[in-house]
């Protein structure tokens, strides 16, 4: 076996050893694993159940703010905005303006038949 072989050999088994011992540390030590637990998201999350097999988030206002937004719609054509005018002259909101985030969640369909639950929630102003 080579120099380079044993090297490589080597610092593969360490990178796999320091993953696992991290993993089971994280595991065991008591850091949060899903996003229920977690302090820093949206107090929305509490009406997550915790069967929820999907849950989803958008920070809105940063999305609409942000360059890769603007330089996208450079890009895009204007159809566009069509679609943001109509939404806004049924429902009165200005996506770009007035929705600070989104947060959807639904469940796994149940062994019994029950189609599944799901809900999406709208913060702004």
């Amino acid at each position: 076996m080579s120099r380079n072989s044993r090297f490589f050999l080597f610092s593969s088994a360490l990178v796999l050893v320091v993953g696992l011992c991290t993993g089971v540390v994280a595991y065991f030590g008591g850091l949060p694993t899903n996003a229920s637990t977690l302090s820093n998201g949206p107090d929305e999350l509490r009406y997550v159940p915790a069967n929820a097999a999907l849950v989803g988030y958008a920070n809105v206002r940063d999305v609409m703010a942000s360059d890769f937004r603007q330089k996208l719609r450079l890009v895009l054509p204007d159809g566009n905005q069509e679609g943001q005018a109509e939404f806004q002259r049924e429902t009165g909101i200005n996506i770009d303006q007035e929705i600070d985030y989104v947060l959807a969640w639904m469940t796994p369909p149940s062994a019994d038949g029950q189609e599944p639950d799901g809900l999406v929630m709208l913060r702004g102003r």
